[in-house]
């Protein structure tokens, strides 16, 4: 997280002029846990934050002028419910806590009593948002089949010490281990989507596909068909990416769809362990969310229930689609 000053003013003119002075580099803060999320995460860096907490007036509930309430910014929802004037006069006010902090049901928000109104944790529906997951999963599983296959074929085309040096970068990736790179990557540098994917694609480039695809580039590269185009004269490059590569794409297919919920359920997990984009509202994020927030003291189960059913459903059905499409490709296994 890149440092920056901590600034806290005596008086509101003095909290203006800091917030005036930074040119958009200098945040407010209420005591929310979005702006350290955020900052820790890359996506804000400011050069100096302001405590607004201590400010007069901040944590202050009193009636205002025309049946007005004025309720100070650095208010807890506990604290405006058990507020004696608004229990006596705000009736609505209170059901609002507290069904907030029962839980607004299926479709609801859950909101927690010690985050100030200014920052309240905030999780808009158990459904999160499936489809940027999915196309997270997409992303990964085309990035890394692509490449594998494609540096198979080299490998497998070229041998000698360019095929020796794939096999052993393979061998030696293989036994490292991803979620834990992933969770130091997102500790010690930053949580962002796009740098995860990234990495993933990077890390899962030398997998153990490299040595599936090998096994079949072998036999095609003994097939008649290969001599011939090396009789009339094609290139390296034209044999392995226009008689070589589109033989095994009915193979690569059903084994892409299948990797897509992998990738899914890697989000998740790093999304539960809070190493998820603190931006996007996923499963993981929405179980870590209820974890944090005690979904399952209050009995509220189906926060936890229900992203996790939802992730077994898309693994479940991009499962059967690739067992499905490799039926469909693979003609000897319909006979099974």
């Amino acid at each position: 997280m890149q440092p920056f000053d901590y600034l806290i003013p005596g008086d509101h003119a003095e909290a203006s002029a800091l917030l005036a002075a930074g040119n958009g580099r200098v945040r407010p803060f209420m005591g929310g846990t979005d702006l350290l999320i955020r900052t820790r995460g890359g996506f804000v860096r400011p050069q100096a934050v302001v405590d607004l907490k201590g400010l007069p007036g901040m944590k202050e509930i009193r009636p205002g002028d025309d049946g007005w309430l004025i309720i100070g910014a650095a208010c807890t929802m506990n604290q405006v419910a058990m507020h004696p004037l608004v229990q006596a006069r705000y009736d609505l006010l209170v059901q609002a806590e507290r069904g907030a902090h029962a839980g607004a049901g299926f479709l609801g928000a859950v909101t927690q009593a010690q985050h100030p109104v200014g920052g309240m944790l905030l999780v808009g529906s158990v459904f999160g948002r499936p489809g940027g997951l999915i196309l997270i999963g997409l992303l990964a599983a085309l990035g890394t089949t692509i490449t594998t296959m494609v540096i198979a074929a080299i490998g497998t085309w070229f041998g000698g010490a360019v095929d020796g040096v794939i096999q052993r970068i393979t061998e030696v990736n293989m036994v490292l281990p991803l979620l834990p790179i992933l969770i130091m990557v997102g500790t010690l540098y930053q949580r962002s989507i796009w740098v995860m994917l990234g990495l993933v694609i990077l890390l899962s480039i030398f997998g153990s596909g490299i040595k599936t695809y090998r096994a079949v580039f072998l036999q095609i590269k003994e097939s008649s068909y290969i001599e011939a185009a090396r009789a009339y004269g094609a290139s390296n490059w034209r044999i392995i990416f226009v008689y070589m590569v589109p033989r095994i794409i009915p193979m690569l297919i059903p084994q892409m769809v299948v990797l897509i919920p992998s990738y899914v359920f890697l989000e998740a997990s790093l999304a539960y362990l809070g190493l998820g984009d603190p931006t996007l509202p996923t499963w993981g994020k929405i179980i870590n969310d209820a974890n944090v927030g005690g979904a399952l003291n209050n009995r509220q189960y189906y926060w936890v229930l229900e992203p996790a059913i939802l992730l077994m459903i898309t693994g479940l059905g991009f499962t059967m689609v690739g067992y499905a499409l490799d039926r469909i490709f693979n003609p000897r296994l319909r006979e099974m």
